[in-house]
């Protein structure tokens, strides 16, 4: 009852509930890295067995190829609106690796949501990267990120949650 009455002092909340820290697990060991697994979530098209990405900023591409991946540019008759890499490794099959984590059906892989702090922010970085969008709103400065998948999206407020990060749903 106290606290009913007290909610508000003036316009302001009277009361609020911490924001966590971030959850600190162990580093895992992963078949890929979590940047890369971020972003094939959000951004990447999978057709014939090949991993196509559309329209990446040469930033991304970059930080991609840094990571030890190949990415070549492909022409696109499905959309030639699109500017399309295919993305490779000389060192192992990526496509069975994405299979075996089935990031093909946009679920964040256990070992990733249980991962290191560092490990969770570079999958968090590679979310936004895909997905992610800046947008102003009066005084307050908003990120969003909209999957438009339920699944993925509890993954992603999950991740948001280990890692102390408050999410409005």
């Amino acid at each position: 009852e106290e606290i009913k009455n007290n909610l508000y002092y003036g316009k302001s909340v009277n009361f609020a509930v911490p924001v966590t820290q971030p959850v600190k697990y162990l580093p895992r060991k992963v078949c890929l890295e979590p940047y890369l697994v971020g972003f094939l979530l959000s951004q990447t098209h999978f057709r014939n067995n090949e991993i196509l990405l559309n329209n990446v900023d040469v930033e991304i591409l970059d930080r991609i190829r840094k990571l030890g991946y190949n990415t070549k540019y492909v022409r696109d008759s499905e959309n030639s609106f699109c500017t399309t890499y295919r993305i490779t490794s000389d060192n192992f099959d990526i496509v069975e690796r994405i299979d075996y984590l089935n990031i093909k059906f946009r679920r964040i892989p256990s070992d990733y949501l249980l991962a290191s702090v560092e490990q969770r922010k570079e999958l968090l970085l590679g979310m936004m990267d895909g997905m992610g969008h800046l947008r102003a709103g009066g005084k307050e400065v908003f990120v969003e990120f909209a999957p438009g998948d339920a699944a993925l999206k509890a993954d992603f407020l999950e991740l948001l949650a280990s890692l102390g990060i408050k999410a409005k749903n």
